[in-house]
């Protein structure tokens, strides 16, 4: 396919190396207007924001763009980090249109996180990439017509799935077992896996961006955000550790665990949410997920899903993808806690 577009947004000229401001961000609440994180916002208003962050802020950051979606709206990235640094995390959301805690949280997250000089100083060693909003057509739909839509608005095409009803789940379309657990071939369901793998605009953009960020870097470690349930999913996810077909390490599957252990500690200590650990075969197996591509070209084999707030209860839940936008900032929180975890994890001399 053919590469995405330049960015609108040209960065500006950076300093020499030696002279990059690796102090936080200090002014980054003033780059939102007041109230900014007191509602839910559209798409067009998350990137003028995102253009604002990026042309004002002081440290080494980059708002690109990554592609386009199937009906034609950008998908942009937010790279934040030393440009010679040869480790990077991969964080994304808003692959489920109707999940919009995620991309809010996540926006949140990123506000706080720019604020503090421990970040500040793990970005001399690392690049951090944010993926805000994988699935702008859905999430748009989401807000116009249908609040609990979920998947793409992909028209498809009666050839390869009858009826052809619209959209295709992002999180079933990723090149990794695609077409295993929990994905189907019927257009019509909320599970439908897109005609091949990877057949998406918006799953190419994001592979692409991965491809290009393993020749430039290692990438450490990957995460997924969605909601709800306040789960943090480990490998295997797509089939029972010890099930036939699970050729994965044991080693990593207890490690991956432990470090995933430590962020529920860190999110309770700071914030007293509950979030439980298991591997995300154990919630429910997928095939084609995004956390298994992660897991997959990430140099460690840290590719987490994690489920955001409300809490998961099983048959008889109260939780819901309608959370109240005063949940915005303590679910950010929440983020804010897994992400200087991992980075403690992935930079050892991190503090």
């Amino acid at each position: 396919s053919p590469p995405p577009p330049p960015s609108p947004f040209p960065p500006p000229t950076p300093p020499p190396l030696g002279l990059l401001n690796f102090t936080s961000c200090s002014d980054i609440g003033g780059h939102f207007q007041d109230g900014w994180f007191e509602r839910y916002h559209r798409t067009a208003d998350i990137h003028t924001t995102l253009q604002r962050i990026a042309t004002q802020c002081t440290l080494p950051l980059e708002i690109i763009r990554i592609g386009t979606s199937f009906e034609n709206r950008d998908i942009f990235a937010v790279r934040m980090g030393n440009p010679e640094a040869t480790k990077s995390i991969v964080l994304v959301s808003g692959l489920h249109a109707r999940e919009w805690i995620a991309p809010a949280g996540m926006l949140g997250a990123m506000k706080e996180l720019l604020m503090l000089p421990e970040f500040a100083a793990a970005l001399r060693e690392l690049q951090v990439v944010w993926v805000p909003l994988l699935n702008p057509d859905g999430y748009e739909f989401s807000h116009t017509d249908d609040r609990f839509w979920r998947k793409t608005r992909r028209v498809n095409d009666a050839r390869y799935t009858a009826p052809p009803c619209t959209g295709v789940d992002l999180n079933r379309n990723f090149p990794h077992h695609w077409g295993g657990a929990d994905s189907s071939s019927n257009s019509c369901t909320e599970t439908y896996r897109g005609p091949s793998a990877g057949s998406e605009p918006e799953t190419q953009a994001l592979l692409e961006l991965i491809a290009s960020e393993k020749i430039s870097r290692q990438i450490v470690a990957g995460m997924d955000f969605h909601t709800w349930g306040q789960l943090i999913l480990t490998q295997p996810g797509w089939v029972r550790r010890g099930a036939v077909g699970d050729t994965g390490s044991a080693a990593l599957y207890d490690a991956m665990s432990e470090l995933g252990h430590k962020m529920k500690q860190a999110i309770s200590d700071k914030t007293g949410a509950s979030y439980e650990v298991m591997a995300g075969s154990e919630f429910y197996a997928v095939g084609g997920a995004l956390d298994e591509t992660l897991h997959m070209e990430s140099s460690t084999g840290l590719g987490y899903t994690v489920e955001l707030r409300d809490t998961y209860l099983g048959a008889n839940s109260a939780g819901t993808f309608e959370l109240p936008a005063t949940e915005i900032m303590p679910t950010a929180a929440d983020i804010v806690q897994i992400v200087l975890t991992l980075i403690k994890h992935v930079l050892p001399t991190s503090k």
